[in-house]
């Protein structure tokens, strides 16, 4: 509700923006007055910065590790998004060999991860395979690069585990 104009007294519009940003002070100058001079001819207003100081969206692994069972199957990982989730966003990911190689022990993927406004997780399937060979547990990664309209969290890169 505007309060109501005394006698004498201007209004002045202001614009809103969803800019998180300090308060912005702007100037309002008098001139040309008619029977009367200007006691003070300029004065400074404050529009004070009402937009919410959400923290920056991020996007991460669920979990820094995984570990399944080596036994022609899949693992699921959950890739999510905190801080302001308001907009769109999305990441690319991709497997990447370690002690176990793709084809050999785990199925090559790569992707794009797509967020919707408000949505905060989003899964991945990975097909580990199983082979012949008596050996010891076996890792790969799987990395997220190129964000958009968020920034990767610290959990961006991570070891799966497969025996």
């Amino acid at each position: 509700m505007r309060p109501e104009k005394l006698p004498g007294q201007s209004s002045v519009a202001v614009s809103g923006d969803p800019d998180v940003e300090s308060d912005e002070a702007f100037v309002v100058g008098l001139s040309n007055p008619a029977n009367a001079t200007t006691g003070k001819a300029q004065g400074t207003g404050t529009i004070v910065n009402d937009d919410s100081n959400s923290p920056s969206p991020t996007i991460q692994f669920s979990q820094a590790t995984y570990s399944v069972q080596e036994d022609l199957g899949w693992m699921t990982v959950t890739v999510t998004r905190g801080g302001d989730t308001s907009a769109a966003a999305s990441v690319d990911y991709e497997t990447v060999d370690g002690g176990g190689t793709q084809k050999a022990d785990f199925e090559y993927a790569a992707g794009t991860l797509n967020f919707a406004a408000g949505e905060i997780s989003k899964t991945i399937t990975l097909l580990v395979n199983e082979d012949a060979y008596l050996e010891g547990n076996e890792t790969f990664s799987v990395k997220l690069s190129n964000p958009a309209g968020a920034v990767l969290g610290q959990q961006s890169a991570g070891q799966r585990q497969y025996h």
